[in-house]
């Protein structure tokens, strides 16, 4: 007894201590806050950038415009007045050609000025702008007609005047100033642009390499938390193996007394019946030989429930339920006739993904509790079928047995968990050991259940292909209609 609780405390000793995978967790997680923080805020400031580039360029691409417009004004109105002046000196129509082309374009050039936002030119600079270029026009087109008409020395005066060079140097000087202040604003902004582009491109720099470091620290934490967890998987394996021993240890060593004691409270009856010891010393030693028993019994069930559900690891578990089935209902062949039950069974195609004897094991307990809990006054009967839905087979044992509460369908599967246990025999693992079962399958098992009416046990298991649900049932095998489990499993072997 000492060595089993010994070895106990060492296990319980033995296991590992969660501070630190906390602690990396909680770093890791504060890493990845703060890289998602940095993240947000880069994007933010970028985008900021981003706004304010785009609102400088569409500037710059305003400030080029301006100037050119500014330029190609000036041009026109030298370009017309260059025309005249040709015009006047040879008497040649083709000299006339730039001032034509110039009076044509001036209106449009005009009105493109006008649009011109406020920003990049002052409504009075344009106005004066374009009305010195308006008279400058009329005098030219005065001069153009004067010559036309014949009059040629007169618009030669009128050239020569101290007036026509005096407003179109006027202009020349206000239009140069326009166009180097606007120039000048667009170097500046030219400048910012290029300045922001910088900023922007240090800016994800540093947010890269922020970025980088904190998603570094956090794997660098992440490994070490899977490292930890690693290492604490391997010791709970290696303490769970020895919980395994520790438990079959001290089952063994738990037992042997109880055997000791039922054997030799079976030797005194038997020797001291009807002699020495009276009824009540009989009844003594039968409540002594019945407790023992059922310690025996519930030591023995309680140590087959510890025991791990162990799957070849070298290929997957696949399970025939029809072939399941068959071999408990083989093995309930005696029970099944000597409690007179019907069982009805659908074929089924189902093969899932458990091992053989697990399933066996759920189909034994779900139809020995059918037959246990049978009601007095009627035949027992017991019909288990079983539909594919999508990657899963849904089983279920009906029975009309005495049923039971709704409410204590959760209970049902607990350990020892018995809700007639002063009329039914059991400890009450039966229904705990299939949940278990179906649970570490990836399955789920409920019941449903009125009070007189029966009960009805149903749970899932993942489907290993998919299969069709044959039509027929085992119950036209044998003695025309009889069951399976009433025709080939109903005489006693």
């Amino acid at each position: 007894m000492r060595s089993w609780i010994e070895a106990y405390q060492r296990t319980r000793a033995a296991r590992p201590q969660d501070g630190e995978p906390r602690l990396l967790r909680r770093r890791y997680i504060l890493f990845l806050f703060a890289a998602v923080f940095v993240l947000v805020g880069f994007a933010i400031l970028l985008w900021r950038d981003w706004v304010v580039f785009e609102a400088t360029s569409a500037h710059v691409v305003q400030l080029r415009q301006s100037v050119l417009l500014e330029d190609r004004f000036a041009a026109l109105v030298v370009s017309a007045e260059t025309g005249e002046r040709g015009y006047l000196l040879t008497r040649d129509a083709r000299y006339l050609e730039p001032y034509l082309d110039a009076v044509a374009d001036y209106p449009k050039v005009v009105d493109a000025l006008r649009a011109t936002p406020t920003t990049l030119l002052a409504p009075d600079e344009l106005r004066r702008l374009v009305s010195l270029s308006d008279d400058k026009m009329a005098r030219l087109r005065k001069g153009v007609e004067l010559a036309r008409a014949g009059q040629r020395d007169l618009a030669i005066s009128l050239v020569q005047s101290d007036q026509g060079p005096g407003r179109m140097g006027e202009f020349r000087s206000l239009a140069s100033r326009i166009r180097d202040r606007q120039f000048q604003a667009l170097v500046a902004a030219n400048a910012q642009s290029r300045r922001w582009l910088t900023d922007a491109a240090a800016l994800q720099l540093i947010g890269a390499l922020a970025l980088v470091i904190l998603l570094l620290l956090a794997l660098i934490d992440l490994a070490r938390v899977n490292r930890f967890r690693s290492r604490t998987l391997a010791e709970v394996t290696r303490v769970n193996e020895e919980l395994i021993q520790v438990s079959s240890v001290a089952s063994h060593d738990l037992k042997e007394p109880l055997r000791t004691i039922v054997n030799f409270s079976q030797l005194l009856e038997r020797r001291f019946s009807g002699k020495v010891l009276d009824q009540t010393a009989a009844d003594y030693l039968d409540v002594i030989r019945t407790s023992a028993m059922r310690s025996y019994q519930l030591i023995d069930a309680l140590q087959r429930f510890s025991t791990p559900l162990r799957s070849d690891p070298g290929c997957e578990p696949l399970a025939d339920a029809d072939a399941a089935l068959r071999n408990v209902l083989q093995s309930l062949r005696t029970k099944i006739f000597e409690t007179g039950t019907d069982v009805a069974v659908d074929a089924m195609a189902a093969t899932v993904r458990l091992e053989s004897h697990f399933l066996e094991q759920i189909f034994q307990n779900l139809l020995e509790n059918a037959m246990k809990y049978r009601r007095p006054d009627k035949p027992p009967r017991i019909d288990v079928h079983a539909r594919l839905e999508a990657t899963r087979w849904l089983f279920w044992v009906s029975d009309n047995g005495i049923g039971f509460d709704p409410a204590f369908a959760e209970r049902v599967f607990g350990l020892f968990q018995r809700l007639h246990e002063d009329e039914y025999s059991g400890v009450g693992l039966g229904l705990a050991t299939c949940k278990k079962i179906v649970e570490s399958a990836g399955g789920r098992i409920w019941a449903e259940s009125t009070p007189g009416a029966g009960s009805s046990f149903f749970f899932t298991l993942p489907a290993a292909q998919r299969a069709e649900k044959r039509a027929s049932t085992v119950a036209a095998e044998i003695h025309g209609g009889r069951t399976a489990a009433e025709g080939s499993y109903g005489q006693p072997g």
